[in-house]
Protein backbone atom coordinates (compact mmCIF):
# COMPACT_ATOMS: atom_id res chain seq x y z
CA UNK A 1 0.00 0.00 0.00
CA UNK A 2 3.23 2.02 -0.19
CA UNK A 3 3.94 1.81 -3.85
CA UNK A 4 1.70 4.54 -4.94
CA UNK A 5 3.28 7.45 -3.32
CA UNK A 6 6.90 5.97 -3.81
CA UNK A 7 5.71 6.02 -7.73
CA UNK A 8 4.86 8.96 -8.05
CA UNK A 9 7.92 10.24 -5.84
CA UNK A 10 9.57 8.37 -8.67
CA UNK A 11 8.07 10.10 -11.72
CA UNK A 12 8.58 13.12 -10.33
CA UNK A 13 12.37 13.17 -10.29
CA UNK A 14 12.23 11.16 -13.84
CA UNK A 15 10.24 14.05 -14.99
CA UNK A 16 11.78 17.02 -13.47
CA UNK A 17 14.93 17.62 -16.30
CA UNK A 18 12.33 17.91 -18.61
CA UNK A 19 10.31 20.77 -17.07
CA UNK A 20 13.85 22.66 -16.50
CA UNK A 21 14.23 22.07 -20.06
CA UNK A 22 11.17 23.71 -21.36
CA UNK A 23 11.20 25.91 -18.51
CA UNK A 24 15.01 27.30 -19.72
CA UNK A 25 13.61 27.08 -23.70
CA UNK A 26 10.64 29.52 -22.84
CA UNK A 27 12.96 31.67 -20.57
CA UNK A 28 16.03 31.68 -23.38
CA UNK A 29 13.71 32.24 -26.55
CA UNK A 30 9.89 32.67 -26.00
CA UNK A 31 10.53 35.79 -23.40
CA UNK A 32 12.52 37.43 -26.34
CA UNK A 33 10.81 36.83 -28.73
CA UNK A 34 7.69 38.42 -27.61
CA UNK A 35 9.78 41.30 -26.60
CA UNK A 36 11.22 41.63 -29.86
CA UNK A 37 7.40 41.53 -31.82
CA UNK A 38 6.68 44.35 -28.82
CA UNK A 39 9.39 46.13 -29.88
CA UNK A 40 10.84 46.26 -26.04
CA UNK A 41 14.10 44.69 -27.17
CA UNK A 42 16.45 47.88 -26.02
CA UNK A 43 19.27 48.67 -27.90
CA UNK A 44 19.32 48.03 -31.45
CA UNK A 45 20.27 44.91 -33.07
CA UNK A 46 18.64 42.65 -29.83
CA UNK A 47 16.05 41.40 -32.76
CA UNK A 48 19.19 39.78 -34.68
CA UNK A 49 20.15 38.18 -31.64
CA UNK A 50 16.42 36.77 -30.75
CA UNK A 51 16.14 35.65 -34.37
CA UNK A 52 19.54 34.24 -34.98
CA UNK A 53 18.74 32.02 -31.46
CA UNK A 54 15.41 30.53 -32.88
CA UNK A 55 17.74 29.73 -36.03
CA UNK A 56 20.49 27.55 -33.81
CA UNK A 57 23.16 30.12 -34.91
CA UNK A 58 25.11 32.76 -33.18
CA UNK A 59 23.80 36.45 -33.52
CA UNK A 60 26.25 38.30 -35.51
CA UNK A 61 27.61 41.56 -33.62
CA UNK A 62 26.98 44.76 -34.99
CA UNK A 63 29.50 46.36 -36.41
CA UNK A 64 30.76 49.92 -37.35
CA UNK A 65 29.24 49.56 -40.90
CA UNK A 66 26.00 49.11 -39.48
CA UNK A 67 25.77 51.09 -36.65
CA UNK A 68 27.06 54.20 -39.38
CA UNK A 69 23.67 52.78 -41.63
CA UNK A 70 21.67 53.02 -38.72
CA UNK A 71 22.07 56.77 -37.71
CA UNK A 72 21.88 57.93 -41.55
CA UNK A 73 18.65 56.00 -41.61
CA UNK A 74 17.67 58.00 -38.35
CA UNK A 75 19.26 61.34 -40.22
CA UNK A 76 17.26 60.87 -43.35
CA UNK A 77 14.23 59.95 -41.74
CA UNK A 78 13.95 62.98 -39.61
CA UNK A 79 15.07 65.13 -42.28
CA UNK A 80 11.77 63.70 -44.35
CA UNK A 81 10.02 64.93 -41.23
CA UNK A 82 11.47 68.28 -41.37
CA UNK A 83 10.66 69.16 -44.92
CA UNK A 84 6.55 69.69 -43.83
CA UNK A 85 8.36 71.80 -40.77
CA UNK A 86 6.47 74.92 -39.81
CA UNK A 87 9.20 76.98 -39.79
CA UNK A 88 11.20 78.27 -43.41
CA UNK A 89 14.46 77.91 -42.66
CA UNK A 90 13.88 74.33 -40.57
CA UNK A 91 12.39 73.31 -44.72
CA UNK A 92 14.85 74.67 -46.36
CA UNK A 93 17.72 73.28 -44.59
CA UNK A 94 16.48 69.72 -44.41
CA UNK A 95 16.15 70.09 -48.54
CA UNK A 96 19.85 71.15 -48.98
CA UNK A 97 20.90 68.36 -46.77
CA UNK A 98 19.11 65.32 -47.78
CA UNK A 99 20.16 66.67 -51.94
CA UNK A 100 23.72 66.55 -49.48
CA UNK A 101 23.59 62.67 -48.91
CA UNK A 102 22.35 61.66 -52.52
CA UNK A 103 21.23 58.51 -53.39
CA UNK A 104 20.96 56.72 -50.64
CA UNK A 105 17.92 58.89 -49.26
CA UNK A 106 16.55 57.34 -52.48
CA UNK A 107 14.06 55.00 -50.57
CA UNK A 108 12.63 56.79 -47.59
CA UNK A 109 12.07 60.03 -50.10
CA UNK A 110 10.00 57.56 -52.77
CA UNK A 111 7.82 56.88 -49.34
CA UNK A 112 7.43 60.38 -48.52
CA UNK A 113 5.79 60.47 -51.79
CA UNK A 114 2.71 59.43 -50.19
CA UNK A 115 2.77 61.42 -46.87
CA UNK A 116 -0.28 63.11 -45.76
CA UNK A 117 1.72 66.75 -45.66
CA UNK A 118 1.72 68.12 -49.14
CA UNK A 119 4.32 70.18 -48.49
CA UNK A 120 6.29 67.53 -47.41
CA UNK A 121 5.20 65.61 -50.89
CA UNK A 122 5.92 68.16 -53.06
CA UNK A 123 9.23 68.60 -51.42
CA UNK A 124 10.20 65.17 -51.51
CA UNK A 125 9.62 65.00 -54.92
CA UNK A 126 11.84 67.82 -55.88
CA UNK A 127 15.10 66.47 -53.83
CA UNK A 128 14.17 63.22 -55.52
CA UNK A 129 14.57 64.42 -58.96
CA UNK A 130 17.52 66.01 -57.75
CA UNK A 131 19.59 63.05 -56.07
CA UNK A 132 18.57 60.55 -59.33
CA UNK A 133 19.87 62.53 -61.58
CA UNK A 134 22.93 63.61 -60.37
CA UNK A 135 23.81 59.69 -59.10
CA UNK A 136 22.86 59.31 -62.95
CA UNK A 137 24.99 61.85 -64.16
CA UNK A 138 27.87 60.17 -61.69
CA UNK A 139 27.48 56.71 -63.41
CA UNK A 140 27.59 58.30 -66.55
CA UNK A 141 30.72 60.09 -66.34
CA UNK A 142 32.46 56.93 -64.66
CA UNK A 143 30.92 54.51 -67.78
CA UNK A 144 32.66 57.43 -70.14
CA UNK A 145 35.77 57.36 -68.13
CA UNK A 146 36.03 53.42 -68.59
CA UNK A 147 35.44 53.27 -72.61
CA UNK A 148 37.60 50.17 -72.70
CA UNK A 149 34.91 48.18 -70.28
CA UNK A 150 37.36 47.07 -67.09
CA UNK A 151 34.67 48.00 -64.63
CA UNK A 152 31.43 46.94 -64.10
CA UNK A 153 28.77 49.50 -64.92
CA UNK A 154 24.99 49.99 -63.99
CA UNK A 155 23.50 51.92 -67.04
CA UNK A 156 20.06 51.81 -68.25
CA UNK A 157 19.66 49.65 -71.24
CA UNK A 158 23.23 48.88 -71.38
CA UNK A 159 22.47 45.22 -71.19
CA UNK A 160 20.04 45.63 -73.81
CA UNK A 161 22.45 47.83 -75.96
CA UNK A 162 25.24 45.27 -75.49
CA UNK A 163 24.02 42.57 -76.08
CA UNK A 164 23.32 43.31 -80.12
CA UNK A 165 25.53 46.14 -80.70
CA UNK A 166 28.52 44.55 -78.82
CA UNK A 167 31.17 46.46 -75.72
CA UNK A 168 33.89 47.35 -78.22
CA UNK A 169 34.66 51.09 -77.22
CA UNK A 170 32.89 52.59 -80.45
CA UNK A 171 30.09 50.83 -79.14
CA UNK A 172 30.17 52.62 -75.82
CA UNK A 173 30.82 55.75 -77.18
CA UNK A 174 27.81 55.57 -79.48
CA UNK A 175 25.59 54.41 -75.69
CA UNK A 176 26.98 57.62 -74.41
CA UNK A 177 25.17 60.00 -76.82
CA UNK A 178 22.15 58.35 -76.67
CA UNK A 179 22.31 58.40 -72.81
CA UNK A 180 23.15 62.04 -72.67
CA UNK A 181 20.34 62.60 -75.30
CA UNK A 182 17.78 60.21 -74.23
CA UNK A 183 18.01 58.86 -70.61
CA UNK A 184 14.40 58.57 -69.40
CA UNK A 185 13.47 57.30 -72.77
CA UNK A 186 16.06 54.15 -72.42
CA UNK A 187 15.50 53.76 -68.65
CA UNK A 188 11.90 53.49 -69.63
CA UNK A 189 12.80 50.41 -72.06
CA UNK A 190 14.61 48.44 -69.28
CA UNK A 191 11.93 48.64 -66.60
CA UNK A 192 7.98 49.58 -68.98
CA UNK A 193 8.62 49.27 -72.58
CA UNK A 194 4.67 50.43 -72.82
CA UNK A 195 6.18 54.03 -71.17
CA UNK A 196 8.76 54.03 -73.17
CA UNK A 197 6.49 54.14 -76.28
CA UNK A 198 4.13 56.71 -75.14
CA UNK A 199 7.79 58.68 -74.50
CA UNK A 200 8.45 57.66 -77.93
CA UNK A 201 5.52 59.43 -79.39
CA UNK A 202 5.89 62.55 -77.32
CA UNK A 203 9.68 63.06 -78.46
CA UNK A 204 9.07 62.79 -82.34
CA UNK A 205 5.62 65.02 -81.40
CA UNK A 206 8.37 67.61 -80.23
CA UNK A 207 11.32 67.29 -82.91
CA UNK A 208 8.06 67.55 -85.52
CA UNK A 209 6.74 70.69 -83.98
CA UNK A 210 10.25 72.34 -83.37
CA UNK A 211 10.96 72.05 -86.97
CA UNK A 212 7.30 72.95 -88.17
CA UNK A 213 7.98 76.16 -85.97
CA UNK A 214 11.90 77.16 -85.02
CA UNK A 215 13.04 79.76 -83.04
CA UNK A 216 12.22 83.16 -84.36
CA UNK A 217 16.33 84.84 -83.53
CA UNK A 218 17.31 83.29 -87.17
CA UNK A 219 18.91 80.23 -86.10
CA UNK A 220 16.56 77.84 -88.30
CA UNK A 221 15.31 74.41 -87.58
CA UNK A 222 17.45 72.46 -84.57
CA UNK A 223 19.55 69.77 -85.41
CA UNK A 224 18.60 66.45 -84.19
CA UNK A 225 21.45 64.79 -82.46
CA UNK A 226 22.92 61.44 -83.28
CA UNK A 227 22.13 60.06 -79.94
CA UNK A 228 18.58 61.22 -80.39
CA UNK A 229 17.83 59.36 -83.73
CA UNK A 230 19.92 56.25 -82.14
CA UNK A 231 17.48 56.49 -79.37
CA UNK A 232 14.06 56.72 -81.26
CA UNK A 233 15.27 53.49 -83.59
CA UNK A 234 16.75 51.59 -80.54
CA UNK A 235 13.01 52.17 -78.68
CA UNK A 236 10.80 51.67 -81.79
CA UNK A 237 11.90 48.57 -82.36
CA UNK A 238 11.61 47.00 -79.02
CA UNK A 239 9.49 44.16 -78.43
CA UNK A 240 6.31 45.28 -76.44
CA UNK A 241 6.33 49.02 -78.36
CA UNK A 242 3.48 49.93 -80.26
CA UNK A 243 4.81 52.79 -83.07
CA UNK A 244 1.82 54.02 -84.90
CA UNK A 245 2.43 54.23 -88.81
CA UNK A 246 2.59 58.21 -88.90
CA UNK A 247 5.03 58.56 -85.55
CA UNK A 248 7.18 55.63 -87.63
CA UNK A 249 7.09 58.00 -91.00
CA UNK A 250 8.54 60.93 -88.96
CA UNK A 251 11.16 58.93 -87.65
CA UNK A 252 12.05 58.32 -91.17
CA UNK A 253 12.13 61.33 -92.32
CA UNK A 254 14.69 61.96 -89.38
CA UNK A 255 16.92 59.04 -90.63
CA UNK A 256 17.11 60.90 -94.29
CA UNK A 257 18.57 64.12 -92.50
CA UNK A 258 21.88 64.87 -93.04
CA UNK A 259 22.88 64.37 -89.16
CA UNK A 260 22.19 60.36 -89.31
CA UNK A 261 23.24 59.69 -93.26
CA UNK A 262 26.50 61.81 -92.74
CA UNK A 263 27.26 59.21 -89.68
CA UNK A 264 26.00 56.09 -91.33
CA UNK A 265 27.95 56.91 -94.38
CA UNK A 266 31.61 57.99 -93.58
CA UNK A 267 31.56 57.50 -89.28
CA UNK A 268 33.33 54.62 -87.67
CA UNK A 269 30.19 54.06 -86.29
CA UNK A 270 28.67 53.03 -89.31
CA UNK A 271 28.52 49.30 -88.63
CA UNK A 272 26.50 49.43 -85.43
CA UNK A 273 24.19 52.51 -87.08
CA UNK A 274 23.02 49.94 -89.92
CA UNK A 275 22.54 46.85 -87.75
CA UNK A 276 20.51 49.41 -86.03
CA UNK A 277 18.37 50.76 -89.18
CA UNK A 278 18.38 46.74 -90.20
CA UNK A 279 16.26 46.05 -86.76
CA UNK A 280 13.99 48.65 -87.38
CA UNK A 281 13.51 48.80 -91.17
CA UNK A 282 11.87 44.90 -90.41
CA UNK A 283 10.35 45.59 -87.10
CA UNK A 284 8.10 47.93 -89.18
CA UNK A 285 6.92 46.13 -91.88
CA UNK A 286 3.79 47.72 -92.16
CA UNK A 287 2.63 48.49 -96.33
CA UNK A 288 2.38 52.55 -95.23
CA UNK A 289 6.30 51.85 -94.56
CA UNK A 290 7.12 48.97 -97.13
CA UNK A 291 8.65 51.32 -99.67
CA UNK A 292 10.42 53.61 -97.85
CA UNK A 293 12.59 50.98 -95.66
CA UNK A 294 12.83 49.12 -98.85
CA UNK A 295 14.72 51.53 -100.90
CA UNK A 296 16.51 52.90 -97.64
CA UNK A 297 17.83 48.83 -98.03
CA UNK A 298 18.86 49.96 -101.29
CA UNK A 299 20.65 52.81 -99.97
CA UNK A 300 22.64 52.05 -97.42
CA UNK A 301 22.99 48.20 -98.13
CA UNK A 302 21.02 46.99 -95.79
CA UNK A 303 21.10 43.38 -95.94
CA UNK A 304 18.19 42.77 -93.52
CA UNK A 305 15.81 44.49 -96.81
CA UNK A 306 15.86 40.80 -97.41
CA UNK A 307 14.12 39.35 -94.65
CA UNK A 308 11.25 42.78 -95.11
CA UNK A 309 10.99 41.48 -98.58
CA UNK A 310 10.35 38.02 -97.72
CA UNK A 311 7.77 39.07 -94.90
CA UNK A 312 6.19 41.43 -97.99
CA UNK A 313 6.04 38.21 -100.35
CA UNK A 314 4.86 35.60 -98.19
CA UNK A 315 1.18 33.94 -99.79
CA UNK A 316 2.45 35.57 -103.42
CA UNK A 317 2.15 38.76 -101.91
CA UNK A 318 -1.41 38.95 -101.65
CA UNK A 319 -2.70 42.31 -99.90
CA UNK A 320 0.78 44.34 -100.64
CA UNK A 321 -0.09 46.84 -103.52
CA UNK A 322 1.80 46.68 -106.30
CA UNK A 323 4.40 48.96 -106.10
CA UNK A 324 5.36 47.45 -102.59
CA UNK A 325 5.43 43.88 -104.59
CA UNK A 326 7.38 45.53 -106.97
CA UNK A 327 10.08 46.78 -104.87
CA UNK A 328 10.08 44.03 -102.62
CA UNK A 329 10.86 41.68 -105.70
CA UNK A 330 14.03 43.86 -106.79
CA UNK A 331 15.18 43.46 -103.01
CA UNK A 332 15.07 40.13 -103.73
CA UNK A 333 17.04 40.54 -106.88
CA UNK A 334 19.44 42.93 -104.81
CA UNK A 335 20.46 40.89 -101.75
CA UNK A 336 18.96 37.08 -102.31
CA UNK A 337 20.47 34.25 -104.21
CA UNK A 338 18.80 31.18 -106.19
CA UNK A 339 17.30 29.64 -103.01
CA UNK A 340 14.68 32.16 -103.31
CA UNK A 341 13.45 30.78 -107.06
CA UNK A 342 10.57 29.38 -104.78
CA UNK A 343 9.94 32.86 -103.80
CA UNK A 344 9.47 34.81 -106.40
CA UNK A 345 7.98 31.87 -109.04
CA UNK A 346 4.52 32.23 -107.87
CA UNK A 347 4.71 35.91 -109.08
CA UNK A 348 4.87 34.97 -113.12
CA UNK A 349 1.02 34.51 -112.64
CA UNK A 350 0.30 38.04 -111.16
CA UNK A 351 -0.05 40.64 -114.25
CA UNK A 352 -1.09 43.45 -111.93
CA UNK A 353 0.64 46.71 -113.32
CA UNK A 354 3.22 48.25 -111.64
CA UNK A 355 1.65 51.33 -111.45
CA UNK A 356 -1.62 53.05 -112.13
CA UNK A 357 -2.22 53.19 -115.78
CA UNK A 358 -4.77 54.50 -117.84
CA UNK A 359 -6.79 51.65 -119.73
CA UNK A 360 -5.25 48.37 -120.01
CA UNK A 361 -2.88 48.47 -122.42
CA UNK A 362 -0.71 44.68 -122.08
CA UNK A 363 2.38 45.99 -122.76
CA UNK A 364 3.14 48.27 -119.49
CA UNK A 365 4.86 47.22 -116.70
CA UNK A 366 3.46 43.95 -115.03
CA UNK A 367 4.81 42.09 -111.68
CA UNK A 368 5.37 39.25 -112.92
CA UNK A 369 7.54 40.85 -115.85
CA UNK A 370 9.70 41.96 -112.64
CA UNK A 371 9.58 38.57 -111.16
CA UNK A 372 10.49 37.14 -114.60
CA UNK A 373 13.78 39.91 -114.17
CA UNK A 374 14.94 39.05 -110.79
CA UNK A 375 14.44 35.01 -111.64
CA UNK A 376 16.77 35.78 -114.40
CA UNK A 377 19.38 37.42 -112.54
CA UNK A 378 19.05 34.67 -109.42
CA UNK A 379 19.40 31.55 -111.62
CA UNK A 380 22.48 33.52 -113.51
CA UNK A 381 21.20 33.84 -116.91
CA UNK A 382 20.70 36.94 -119.00
CA UNK A 383 17.98 39.34 -119.66
CA UNK A 384 19.02 39.90 -123.35
CA UNK A 385 17.91 36.26 -124.01
CA UNK A 386 14.70 36.71 -122.37
CA UNK A 387 13.89 39.64 -124.77
CA UNK A 388 15.12 42.28 -122.03
CA UNK A 389 18.12 42.85 -123.96
CA UNK A 390 17.23 47.38 -123.52
CA UNK A 391 16.52 46.64 -119.78
CA UNK A 392 19.87 48.00 -117.93
CA UNK A 393 19.13 46.14 -114.01
CA UNK A 394 22.27 46.03 -112.20
CA UNK A 395 20.51 46.61 -108.52
CA UNK A 396 22.26 49.04 -106.88
CA UNK A 397 19.46 51.04 -107.03
CA UNK A 398 15.73 50.70 -107.07
CA UNK A 399 14.29 51.04 -110.44
CA UNK A 400 11.23 52.57 -110.83
CA UNK A 401 8.07 50.78 -111.82
CA UNK A 402 8.36 51.06 -115.47
CA UNK A 403 11.79 50.09 -115.74
CA UNK A 404 11.22 46.32 -116.78
CA UNK A 405 8.88 45.48 -119.39
CA UNK A 406 8.28 43.82 -122.87
CA UNK A 407 8.08 45.27 -126.43
CA UNK A 408 4.88 43.55 -126.63
CA UNK A 409 2.49 40.68 -125.14
CA UNK A 410 4.20 38.02 -127.62
CA UNK A 411 7.56 38.68 -126.32
CA UNK A 412 6.33 38.28 -122.60
CA UNK A 413 4.45 35.28 -123.61
CA UNK A 414 7.86 33.63 -125.64
CA UNK A 415 9.80 34.70 -122.29
CA UNK A 416 7.44 32.77 -119.93
CA UNK A 417 7.81 29.83 -121.78
CA UNK A 418 11.29 29.88 -122.10
CA UNK A 419 11.42 29.94 -118.39
CA UNK A 420 9.13 27.10 -117.97
CA UNK A 421 10.86 24.91 -120.50
CA UNK A 422 14.59 25.89 -118.50
CA UNK A 423 12.94 25.18 -114.71
CA UNK A 424 11.53 22.03 -116.32
CA UNK A 425 15.12 20.71 -117.28
CA UNK A 426 16.44 20.99 -113.87
CA UNK A 427 17.95 24.33 -114.64
CA UNK A 428 20.10 23.54 -117.96
CA UNK A 429 20.71 25.84 -119.91
CA UNK A 430 20.37 25.58 -124.06
CA UNK A 431 23.63 23.16 -123.83
CA UNK A 432 22.52 21.29 -121.33
CA UNK A 433 25.01 23.11 -118.75
CA UNK A 434 23.61 24.01 -115.27
CA UNK A 435 23.58 27.83 -115.13
CA UNK A 436 25.76 30.24 -112.69
CA UNK A 437 23.12 31.04 -110.07
CA UNK A 438 23.63 33.59 -108.47
CA UNK A 439 24.61 33.37 -104.92
CA UNK A 440 25.04 35.72 -101.69
CA UNK A 441 26.40 35.25 -98.30
CA UNK A 442 23.71 36.62 -96.45
CA UNK A 443 20.35 34.55 -95.73
CA UNK A 444 17.71 35.49 -93.39
CA UNK A 445 16.98 33.18 -90.05
CA UNK A 446 14.94 30.81 -91.37
CA UNK A 447 16.62 30.06 -95.10
CA UNK A 448 18.78 27.05 -95.00
CA UNK A 449 22.39 27.30 -97.34
CA UNK A 450 22.44 25.19 -100.44
CA UNK A 451 24.80 22.58 -100.92
CA UNK A 452 28.00 22.93 -102.78
CA UNK A 453 27.86 22.64 -106.44
CA UNK A 454 24.40 21.58 -106.03
CA UNK A 455 22.09 22.86 -108.99
CA UNK A 456 19.78 25.52 -109.25
CA UNK A 457 16.50 24.57 -107.03
CA UNK A 458 13.68 23.71 -109.59
CA UNK A 459 10.03 24.21 -109.21
CA UNK A 460 7.66 22.32 -107.46
CA UNK A 461 7.09 19.87 -110.48
CA UNK A 462 10.23 18.27 -111.87
CA UNK A 463 8.68 18.08 -114.91
CA UNK A 464 6.01 20.79 -115.58
CA UNK A 465 6.40 23.39 -112.90
CA UNK A 466 3.09 24.64 -111.59
CA UNK A 467 3.73 28.24 -111.06
CA UNK A 468 5.75 28.51 -114.76
CA UNK A 469 3.37 26.50 -116.56
CA UNK A 470 -0.14 28.78 -115.30
CA UNK A 471 1.98 31.32 -116.19
CA UNK A 472 2.65 30.86 -119.90
CA UNK A 473 -1.19 29.88 -119.98
CA UNK A 474 -2.23 33.40 -118.71
CA UNK A 475 0.49 34.97 -120.92
CA UNK A 476 -2.40 35.79 -123.42
CA UNK A 477 -5.18 36.30 -120.64
CA UNK A 478 -6.56 40.35 -119.87
CA UNK A 479 -4.02 42.12 -117.56
CA UNK A 480 -6.16 42.85 -114.26
CA UNK A 481 -6.69 46.87 -114.09
CA UNK A 482 -5.24 48.51 -111.42
CA UNK A 483 -7.56 51.06 -109.45
CA UNK A 484 -4.69 54.41 -107.92
CA UNK A 485 -3.44 53.54 -104.51
CA UNK A 486 -3.25 55.88 -101.70
CA UNK A 487 -0.19 54.26 -99.97
CA UNK A 488 0.85 57.07 -97.73
CA UNK A 489 4.12 58.43 -98.35
CA UNK A 490 6.38 59.48 -95.15
CA UNK A 491 5.69 62.94 -94.46
CA UNK A 492 8.69 65.27 -94.12
CA UNK A 493 9.74 66.68 -91.32
CA UNK A 494 11.56 69.82 -92.70
CA UNK A 495 8.52 72.04 -93.98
Amino acid sequence: MHRGPVLRNSLIVAMLPIVLLVVGVIIAVVLPLAQWANGAEGPAGRGDEARSAVAGEPAAPSGPSDQKETAESREISALVRQLGDPTYTVRQRATKRLIELGIITQPLLTQALEDDDAEVRSRAGQVLAQVVEADFHLRLEAFTNDLEGRQQHTLPCWGRFSQVFGQEKISRMLFVEMQRSEPAMLEALDTNPKLAGELFVMRIQSIRQSIQFPARDGTGPPTISLGTVCSLLMVSAAEGVTVSDQDAMQLSALIKQSTFQRNLSANLESGILKKMLGAWIVHNSSSALARDNLSLAFTFDLKEGLDLAVKLLANDGRGQPPAVRHDALLTVGRFGNHTHIGLVEPLLKDNDFCAPQQGNDERQPQIRDVALAVLIHLSGQELKDYGLDHVQLNFQTLPQGGAIAFADKLTRKAALRKWEQWSGRGGAGPAGKPAAAKDSSYRPADAKAPATGSPVPAAAGATTPAPAARAAQQADAPAAKVEPTTTPRPAELVP
